[in-house]
């Protein structure tokens, strides 16, 4: 089963829609399988067929019910994937990812449940700060349409995730980032120079 952020409609790839319990959603499922089963909090919503006209693309129209939406892709009758989206559960929190690149460092931000799921309408506002022996080169979300530029320190969040790159200077082995939100406990990112 292939699954993508990418789609060809306004999707988001989320099962967490506060205040549209019970409302009527679209489920769009994009698979190169024969047929997609979805599942909402374990009950089957029907399998689809990949039409002629609609190739890798499944859809169904159910109310908005919090949980566990999961699609199961099946090819010959055989399950071979599957994807599952939960709703975010009470307060999320800033989790971060870094990754090193030489003198580089990325820094994903996350607002994630204490199950680890991504909650899509966090827009916190972050501010960054870097101490002495780092310098921020750039922090921006991904928002195709930022009111701020990558070099302004303070951006919120866009689709629960922000990016934040620095640079190590020269002869220190050690260096530290702080990520401030007036929803959050301050978080502190620690690097080590290789």
């Amino acid at each position: 089963m292939f699954i993508s952020n990418w789609s060809w409609t306004d999707s988001k790839h989320s099962w967490t829609w506060p205040g549209s319990e019970n409302q009527a959603t679209s489920v769009e499922v994009y698979s190169n399988a024969d047929e997609v089963e979805l599942f909402l909090n374990n009950h089957s919503l029907g399998r689809n067929s990949m039409s002629a006209t609609r190739r890798n693309y499944f859809v169904w129209n159910p109310n908005y019910v919090p949980g566990v939406l999961k699609a199961i892709s099946y090819c010959d009758g055989r399950a071979v994937g599957s994807s599952v989206l939960s709703t975010v559960r009470g307060q999320y929190d800033l989790v971060t990812e870094t990754h090193s690149y030489g003198s580089l460092r990325y820094v994903d931000i996350y607002a994630e449940d204490s199950n680890g799921t991504l909650d899509m309408n966090a827009i916190d506002e972050l501010t960054v700060t870097g101490d002495e022996r780092v310098t921020i080169l750039a922090f921006g979300t991904g928002n195709p349409k930022p009111l701020e530029k990558m070099s302004d320190l303070t951006h919120p969040l866009f689709d629960g995730h922000a990016l934040i790159i620095v640079k190590m200077e020269d002869g220190h082995s050690d260096a530290q980032i702080s990520v401030k939100s007036n929803a959050f406990k301050t978080k502190v990112v620690s690097f080590k120079n290789h």
